[in-house]
């Protein structure tokens, strides 16, 4: 299904024409509870769809990449030159901070660190007024996005390989659709209506589709556990 598909099962279920422009269901409200949902699912249950690879590219001289799309876990790092591929230590914002306290100490060659930060720049003046810091910060309204710091400096254009537990993006287009959409819409649905309930109430309210919701995402995770545990040999005691 698509979201133009979505909104309108939604608005058919739950009554709830206000939120969508009428005959042609585009949205008037309802893609911030479809979003909200599908958040909501994905803060419940982990399936092997949310296992992604996002790359970007590393211009050589240049130490900071975002990727864009925030990971909920990032597992590793690699990164890939014209000859070799070798995986990157993680470490963390202190100890890059203590080692390079300015961009004048980084030396370039060969990355071998990497850290994850979510640093916000809070105030007007700007770090080239005051003195080119590591932080690499980001502007105090931006609120996407997460940075990563990668050290020593690189020295040639590289490819960075970041794999972990990504949420999917967010439905806006009409004919948008994703994981969810395809394979679990009536999930979706039922937990639409029921972000609305919830912000209507005030509360978290006992329905018929909060048990649905609740249903469904145990007979996902059942069948990631069967699919996790294929190939372990059962022992009767």
């Amino acid at each position: 299904m698509t979201l133009k598909e979505i909104r309108q099962k939604v608005a058919e279920f739950s009554g709830r024409f206000d939120l969508v422009v009428p005959e042609t269901y585009e949205d008037r409200g309802m893609d911030f509870f479809i979003n909200s949902a599908q958040r909501y699912i994905e803060r419940k249950v982990t399936t092997p769809e949310n296992n992604a690879a996002v790359y970007k590219s590393l211009l050589a001289n240049t130490f900071a990449i975002d990727l864009g799309h925030p990971p909920r876990v990032l597992y590793n790092i690699f990164i890939n030159d014209s000859l070799n591929r070798w995986e990157l230590t993680r470490t963390s914002l202190a100890v890059l901070k203590t080692t390079y306290g300015k961009t004048s100490q980084i030396t370039s060659g060969s990355p071998t660190v990497y850290c994850l930060t979510d640093v916000r720049k809070i105030g007007s003046d700007t770090k080239d007024e005051l003195g080119i810091f590591l932080d690499n910060v980001r502007d105090a309204t931006d609120h996407v996005g997460t940075k990563i710091l990668i050290l020593p400096t690189t020295d040639r254009n590289c490819i960075i390989e970041a794999f972990g537990i990504f949420s999917h993006v967010e439905l806006s287009a009409d004919d948008d659709s994703n994981y969810w959409t395809t394979y679990h819409p009536v999930l979706l649905i039922n937990a639409t209506i029921l972000q609305m309930q919830i912000s209507t109430t005030g509360q978290s309210v006992e329905s018929k589709h909060k048990t649905f919701v609740t249903d469904a995402l145990y007979d996902i995770e059942c069948d990631m556990i069967a699919q996790n545990t294929k190939d372990f040999h059962k022992i009767r005691g």
